[in-house]
C-alpha cells in the first residue's frame, strides 16, 4: 500500500518543516516504530509498493491490468482538496465516473488514451505533495503545467518524492536535538495493549459485550513496548520518555510494564480521566470539575507509578473535524477564544494549566484546502506573540511541575468512547481475534515441542505474529468504518498469520484462506412482507398499491464517495408469484429532466446474474427495458419488454419465467445511474439489497394485518 510514502511527502514532512520556522513554539510528535521502519526503507530505496511500481512504468507500456488498477486506485485521495482544484485531474475523474469497481474500471479503459494514463500517473503522485514540497520550483512548475505531462515530468515527481522522504526522519531528529520538539513512541506494531494483556478486559467498559476466545499474552504487550523503546533509541540516540499507547488504550495492568521499561509518562483521552476519577468517588463521569483535565496525574498500580496526561477531546476534534470548514483566521480566533475561556474560568490557580491537544498527525490536513498551512501558521504566530499562553512539551512541563494528584484505579478503555468497541466484540472482529489466538497457540506449542526450527524460522514467525497483532486490521472489520481497501486489509491480516504457519513448515489452515470481511446486506427500513399487484402507470393508483413492498431511501445509505443530490431518492421492490416489481422515485424534478444519455441499470444478482437497462428519457414508441443475462462485461440479451411505465415514478415488472432462478433463491439488488456509460450513482453505495424468489405460500409465512 502507498500511504506511508504519500503521507511522507505531505503531513509527515510538512508539520515539522512549518514548525521549524517558529523557533519559540514547542510541540510533541509521536512516531510509531513500524512507521519509522517503513520511512527508512523508502528513504534507502528498499521499499516499494504496487502504486509506485505502476506509476513508474512508461504509460505506453502499461498492460490492461495496470490500466484497470490505475482507474480503480489513482483517484483515492480527498476529492475536494486534492482533485477538484486541478481541472485536468477532475476531468479525468469525470471521464472515469464517480463510482467504480473492478468490472467498471475494465469498461472504462477504452475511453482513456496513453496521454490520459500518463497524466493520471503523474497527478496521483503530484497531488500528494504538501505545501513545503510545492515550493520546489520543479514541483511548482508541474502544478502550473497541469496536463500533457511527459515521462520526464513523471520522473521528476517520483524522484522528488524520494528526496523528500529522505529528509523526514533527519528533520525530526534535528528538531529533537535542538529541544524544540519531544518525540514519543507507541507499541511497535500499534496493537491495543490492554487486549493483548487480556482480551476479557473489554468487559470492564461493556459488561455485556460478546467476546472471542480469550487472548491473554501480557508478554506480547511487553515485547511491543520493549522493541519500540530500542528502535527509538537507535533512531534518535536516546530512549523516549513519553508513550502514546495505540488509540490511547490503557488499563491499570499496563502501568507496571511501562514503569519497568523506564517510560516516564503516557497520554490518553479525557474520558479515561473522568471515569477514573468517578471510580475513586471524586465525581461522577458526567459531573466533574473541568479544571481536573488540565493537570497531570501520577497513576499507580501494584506499587508501580507512571505519570499521565489527558487530551482535551473537544478542542482536539475542532482541529480534525471543524476548522477546515472555515477561514484560517476565523478558526484561529475561535481556538484562542476557547483558550481564554479556560484561563478565565480557572479556579485553583496552583500552577500553570496544561492543555493537551492530541490528534492524528496526518489525516486531518487532507481536508484543509492548503493542507493546513495557513491555519497552523496563524496559530503559531499567535502563540509566538502571546503573554498568556506558552507551548511546551509534556516532559518539560512535568520536569517543572510534577503531578500532585494521583489515580489509584485507572479506567480501562481507549480514546474512542472510552472502550474497545471498535476493535473487538463484533462478529468480524471476534473472528479475527479467534484466528489470531489460534495462530498464537500454534506458535507457542511449536516452540515448546520442536527442536528442528531454525533461528530464522522462529524470527520470521514471531515477526509475522506481532505484525498481525496491530490494531488497524481490526479497525476495518465490523460496521464502524469502511474503506475501498477493507478487503485488502483483511487479506494482509490473514497473510501475516499464514506466514507464521509457513515459517513453522506447517499447513496453512482453511480458516485463513477465506475472507473474514463480508459484503454486507443493507437492511432497509421496510423489507417485502406480502404480495403486491401494482398497476404499472408511473403513479400511485391507490394507497395500498405498494404496501407490501420493501422500501429503501437512498439518502440513508451513506458512504458514497461523491456526495451530491441523488438522482433517485427511493426504491420500492416486491413481487407476486409471477413477477418482480420495482418502483423508482426521482428527485423533485422527476424524470422529465433526464437526458438521452442517462440510463438506469438494475442488477438482479445471484449465481446466475441478470441486469436490465432502461432510459427514462427515451420514450419513442413507448417505454421498454432491455433484460440481459450475465454481467455488463459478459452478457447476452434476453429480450426487450414493455412492462414498464414512467410518469411520476418508474414502475416495472420482470417476469420470473425469464429468470433462471429457483423458489427460495436470494436475489441481490443494486441500482446504478449512468451517464454516457459512466457510473454516477450506486444504491446502496456499498453492499446490496436482498429479496427472495417466493412461492404461493409466502404470504402465509409473512402474514400482515
Amino acid at each position: 500500500m502507498p500511504w506511508v510514502r504519500l503521507h511522507g511527502i505531505k503531513a509527515y514532512h510538512d508539520m515539522p518543516s512549518l514548525l521549524s520556522n517558529f523557533s519559540s513554539i514547542k510541540q510533541t510528535f509521536n512516531l510509531v516504530p513500524s512507521l519509522l521502519v517503513q520511512l527508512q526503507d523508502y528513504a534507502s530505496g528498499q521499499a516499494k509498493d504496487d502504486f509506485l511500481d505502476i506509476s513508474a512504468k512508461p504509460a505506453g507500456e502499461i498492460t490492461i491490468e495496470d490500466k484497470e488498477f490505475i482507474l480503480s486506485n489513482f483517484f483515492n485521495c480527498n476529492w475536494e482538496t486534492m482533485i477538484k482544484p486541478y481541472p485536468r485531474y477532475w476531468q479525468l475523474l469525470l471521464k472515469r465516473g464517480m463510482v467504480v469497481d473492478a468490472s467498471r474500471a475494465r469498461e472504462s479503459v477504452a475511453r482513456f488514451n496513453t496521454q490520459d494514463f500518463l497524466d493520471l500517473q503523474t497527478w496521483f503522485n503530484l497531488t500528494w505533495f504538501g505545501y513545503t514540497s510545492r515550493k520546489n520550483p520543479d514541483i511548482y512548475g508541474l502544478f502550473r503545467k497541469g496536463r500533457f505531462f511527459t515521462e520526464t515530468d513523471k520522473g521528476i515527481v517520483l524522484d522528488a518524492q524520494q528526496e523528500v522522504i529522505k529528509k523526514v526522519i533527519p528533520l525530526y531528529a534535528r528538531l529533537a536535538e535542538e529541544k524544540q520538539i519531544e518525540i514519543t513512541t507507541s507499541p511497535f506494531y500499534h496493537p491495543i495493549l490492554p487486549l493483548l494483556i487480556d482480551s476479557d478486559f473489554a468487559r470492564r467498559a461493556i459488561p455485556e459485550v460478546r467476546l472471542p476466545q480469550r487472548f491473554q499474552y501480557p508478554e506480547d504487550a511487553l515485547w511491543h513496548l520493549t522493541e519500540a523503546m530500542s528502535l527509538h533509541e537507535n533512531f534518535f540516540g536516546q530512549r523516549p520518555q513519553g508513550l502514546w499507547p495505540s488509540e490511547g488504550s490503557v488499563c491499570p495492568e499496563l502501568i507496571p510494564i511501562m514503569s519497568k521499561l523506564g517510560i516516564k509518562w503516557a497520554a490518553t483521552d479525557e474520558g479515561i480521566l473522568f471515569h477514573s476519577l468517578a471510580g475513586q468517588g471524586v465525581s461522577s463521569a458526567g459531573n466533574y470539575n473541568r479544571d481536573a483535565l488540565f493537570y497531570p496525574y501520577a497513576v499507580e498500580h501494584e506499587g508501580a507509578r507512571v505519570n499521565m496526561v489527558f487530551r482535551d477531546h473537544g478542542l482536539s476534534d475542532l482541529f480534525g473535524f471543524v476548522y477546515y470548514r472555515t477561514q484560517p483566521h476565523q478558526a484561529a480566533e475561535d481556538f484562542f477564544s476557547h483558550l481564554h475561556n479556560i484561563r478565565n474560568n480557572w479556579q485553583s490557580g496552583k500552577k500553570p494549566l496544561l492543555l493537551n491537544i492530541i490528534l492524528d498527525g496526518e489525516n486531518p490536513w487532507e481536508h484543509y484546502s492548503d493542507g493546513g498551512e495557513a491555519f497552523l501558521t496563524e496559530i503559531y504566530k499567535r502563540f509566538s506573540n502571546s503573554s498568556d499562553f506558552k507551548t511546551t512539551t509534556v516532559s518539560d512541563y512535568l520536569e517543572e511541575f510534577p503531578p500532585t494528584e494521583s489515580i489509584a484505579n485507572l479506567y480501562t478503555g481507549s480514546w474512542i468512547n472510552h472502550n474497545f468497541d471498535i476493535w473487538i466484540g463484533g462478529a468480524e472482529e471476534n473472528a479475527g481475534w479467534d484466528i489470531l489466538g489460534q495462530t498464537r497457540a500454534v506458535l507457542t506449542r511449536s516452540l515448546k515441542e520442536r527442536k528442528d526450527l531454525s533461528d530464522e524460522a522462529i524470527r520470521k514467525a514471531w515477526e509475522s505474529l506481532h505484525a498481525a497483532e496491530g490494531s488497524d486490521w481490526f479497525w476495518w472489520y465490523g460496521e464502524h468504518f469502511s474503506s475501498a481497501y477493507s478487503f485488502e486489509f483483511d487479506r494482509l491480516f490473514r497473510e501475516y498469520l499464514s506466514q507464521v504457519y509457513r515459517a513453522l513448515g506447517e499447513e496453512v489452515p482453511e480458516s485463513l484462506k477465506s475472507p473474514i470481511k463480508r459484503l454486507k446486506k443493507v437492511v432497509p427500513p421496510i423489507e417485502p412482507k406480502g404480495f403486491i399487484y401494482p398497476v404499472l402507470d408511473g403513479r400511485l393508483t391507490q394507497f395500498y398499491e405498494w404496501s407490501g413492498a420493501g422500501y429503501f431511501e437512498t439518502k440513508t445509505a451513506g458512504g458514497a464517495m461523491y456526495q451530491g443530490r441523488e438522482k433517485i431518492t427511493a426504491i420500492y421492490y416486491g413481487f407476486d408469484v409471477d413477477n418482480l416489481y420495482f418502483r423508482l422515485e426521482a428527485d423533485e424534478a422527476g424524470f422529465s429532466g433526464w437526458s438521452q444519455n442517462q440510463e438506469i441499470y438494475l442488477y438482479l444478482l445471484n449465481s446466475r446474474p441478470y441486469f436490465l437497462i432502461l432510459s427514462p428519457a427515451a420514450k419513442g414508441d413507448g417505454f421498454y427495458y432491455r433484460l440481459y443475462k450475465g454481467r455488463p462485461d459478459n452478457h447476452v440479451l434476453v429480450g426487450e419488454f414493455n412492462a414498464i411505465s414512467i410518469y411520476k415514478f418508474v414502475e416495472l415488472a420482470v417476469s420470473f419465467k425469464y429468470l433462471d432462478f429457483n423458489v427460495g433463491d436470494e436475489i441481490l439488488l443494486v441500482v446504478e445511474v449512468r451517464d454516457k456509460g459512466l457510473v454516477q450513482e450506486r444504491y446502496p453505495s456499498v453492499g446490496y439489497l436482498s429479496t427472495i424468489v417466493p412461492d404461493e405460500n409466502f404470504e402465509q409465512i409473512h402474514w400482515q394485518v
